[in-house]
C-alpha cells in the first residue's frame, strides 16, 4: 500500500494569513472602541457642563423672581431692583436687566431680561459660551508668512 504524505504548506500558509487579518481586524475593533469611548466621555462631561450652566441660569432666574414679586409691592419699585439685585447685574433703570454668570470650566451664560410696566420679565437673550483655549499640538502649520514658508515648495 502507497501511503502519500499530506502536505501543509498552503494549508499552513493560507492559516497564518488568516490568523494575521484576524489580528488585525481585533486591533482595528480595539482602537475603534477606544475612541468611541473617549468620544462619549467628553461628550458627557460637555452635557453635564451644559446642564450645570442651565442650572446656574435657573437658579437666577428664580432669586430675579423674588425680588420682583417683592419690587411689585413697594412704591418704588425701580428703586427697590436697583439695590436689591444680585451683584453682577446690570439694571438700566427702566426696562432691561442683563447679567454673566461664570459657570466654571470656561463656560459663561448670558442672561437679558426684558422688563414690563408689571415688572414682569420676558427672556430676551439666554446665551452659553465656552472660552476657547487652543492646543499646542498643530506647531508645524503654516502660518501666511514669508519668513516660515521658507525651505518649502522650493
Amino acid at each position: 500500500m502507497d501511503v502519500k504524505p499530506i502536505k501543509f504548506g498552503a494549508l499552513s500558509l493560507l492559516l497564518l494569513v488568516v490568523a494575521v487579518i484576524l489580528a488585525i481586524l481585533a486591533m482595528l475593533s480595539y482602537s475603534t472602541a477606544k475612541a468611541s469611548a473617549t468620544l462619549a466621555d467628553k461628550h458627557a462631561s460637555f452635557v453635564t457642563q451644559s446642564y450645570a450652566a442651565e442650572y446656574s441660569g435657573q437658579s437666577y432666574l428664580a432669586g430675579i423672581d423674588a425680588v420682583l414679586a417683592t419690587a411689585r409691592a413697594q412704591d418704588e419699585p425701580a428703586s427697590y431692583l436697583a439695590d436689591n439685585l444680585p451683584i453682577g447685574t446690570e439694571f438700566n433703570g427702566i426696562d432691561s436687566i442683563e447679567t454673566v454668570l461664570d459657570c466654571g470650566a470656561g463656560r459663561k451664560l448670558e442672561l437679558v431680561l426684558q422688563l414690563d410696566e408689571a415688572y414682569t420679565y420676558r427672556i430676551t437673550a439666554w446665551r452659553t459660551s465656552v472660552e476657547w483655549t487652543p492646543e499646542d499640538t498643530i506647531d508645524d502649520l503654516w502660518d501666511g508668512s514669508e519668513a516660515s514658508a521658507k525651505g518649502y515648495g522650493q
